[in-house]
C-alpha cells in the first residue's frame, strides 16, 4: 500500500506540474509525463488486481478470458512503455550533457513525443500475443468430459510452451538486459 499510494500521488503530481504551460516546452517534461502516465497504469493494472486477489475479494483474471487478456496486456504494455521511455530519456540526457551543441537539434519536445509514442507502439506490438496466448484453459477428466481449469491459462500446449519457455527470455532481453545496458552506458557518460 505504501508503494501504491506514494506512486499514485507522485505520478499525479508529475502530471500536474509537467502539464503546466511553462513546463511543457522541454523534452524532459514530455518524457516525465509519459513515464508518469505509464507508471500510473502499472500501479492500476498491476497492484489493484493483485490486492483484490490476495484479499480474497475478487480474482479479476477469473472473471472472463477477455478480462484476463486485457489485464495482462495493459499491465505488460504499460510496464514496457515506462521502461523504454526511461531509456529514451537517458539517451536524451546523454546527448544534452555530452553534446550540448547538438541538444537544440535533437532534444526537442516534438521528437520526444514521437519517441515516446514509438515506445508505446513497440510495447503494444511486443505484447499483442497475449490476446491469443492467454485465455480459457481446459482439461479432460477421466470420464472424457472437458472442465475449465482457468480463464487465464494457456489455451494450447504450444502457447503454454511459449509462455513458460520463450516469453521469459524475450522479456529478460527486451525489458531487463537491454534497458539496463542503455541506462548504465548513458548515465556513465
Amino acid at each position: 500500500p505504501f508503494i501504491f499510494f506514494i506512486g499514485l500521488c507522485g505520478n499525479i503530481l508529475i502530471l500536474l506540474v509537467m502539464g503546466k504551460k511553462r513546463m511543457r516546452g522541454t523534452s524532459a517534461s514530455v518524457y516525465l509525463m509519459w513515464m508518469a502516465a505509464a507508471d500510473l497504469c502499472v500501479l492500476i493494472f498491476g497492484m489493484i488486481p493483485e490486492w483484490l486477489e490476495q484479499g480474497d475479494f475478487l480474482v479479476v483474471k477469473k472473471i472472463h478470458p477477455i478480462v484476463c487478456k486485457l489485464e495482462k496486456f495493459a499491465f505488460y504494455t504499460s510496464a514496457d512503455t515506462a521502461i523504454w521511455v526511461l531509456c529514451i530519456f537517458s539517451v536524451d540526457r546523454f546527448i544534452a550533457v555530452c553534446f550540448p551543441f547538438e541538444k537544440k537539434d535533437h532534444c526537442l519536445p516534438s521528437r520526444s513525443k514521437f519517441f515516446a509514442l514509438t515506445a508505446l507502439v513497440v510495447a503494444v506490438i511486443k505484447n499483442f500475443h497475449v490476446f491469443w496466448t492467454r485465455g480459457a484453459e481446459y482439461y479432460v477428466t477421466a470420464d472424457n468430459s472437458t472442465v475449465l481449469r482457468s480463464n487465464c491459462g494457456r489455451p494450447t500446449p504450444e502457447y503454454k510452451y511459449f509462455e513458460l519457455f520463450v516469453r521469459p527470455w524475450i522479456a529478460f532481453t527486451v525489458v531487463n538486459a537491454l534497458p539496463f545496458g542503455v541506462i548504465i552506458i548513458c548515465n556513465s557518460f
